[in-house]
C-alpha cells in the first residue's frame, strides 16, 4: 500500500514551483514575441486583415444574410473598419424569426466575428 508522505504545505510548494516555471516560460516567450513585432509588421497584418475582410468576409456575410432574409430572418453586419483601432473587427448578428412574437434575448442571437488581434 502506497502512502503519500508529502504534507499539504509541500504539495502546495511543489504545485507553486511547477506553475511558476510554466508562467515564467510563458512570460519569457511573450516578451520575445512582443520585441520581435515592429510597427511595420503590425500595419502589414492590419492591411491584410482589411483586404480579406473586404474581399471575402463581408461579401460572404452579405450573401448568407440575403439568404436568411429570404427565409424570414434578419441580420446586421457591424464593421469596425478603422485600422487604427486596437482590434478592428467585423461581426454578423443574426436575428431569427420567432413564432408568436416570442422575444429573444440579445445573448441568444447567433453571432460570428472576425477580429484582428494585433
Amino acid at each position: 500500500m502506497f502512502v503519500n508522505l508529502m504534507s499539504e504545505k509541500e504539495k502546495e510548494d511543489d504545485l507553486a514551483q511547477e506553475l511558476d516555471a510554466i508562467l515564467d516560460s510563458y512570460d519569457k516567450n511573450n516578451e520575445v514575441k512582443q520585441d520581435n513585432v515592429d510597427e511595420e509588421q503590425i500595419q502589414e497584418f492590419l492591411a491584410r486583415f482589411e483586404r480579406i475582410k473586404v474581399e471575402t468576409i463581408r461579401p460572404t456575410m452579405e450573401q448568407v444574410g440575403k439568404y436568411l432574409e429570404k427565409r424570414g430572418h434578419l441580420y446586421q453586419i457591424k464593421d469596425k473598419a478603422d485600422i487604427h483601432e486596437d482590434n478592428p473587427s467585423i461581426t454578423m448578428e443574426i436575428y431569427p424569426r420567432t413564432s408568436n412574437d416570442v422575444p429573444i434575448q440579445e445573448h441568444e442571437f447567433p453571432t460570428i466575428s472576425f477580429i484582428a488581434n494585433n
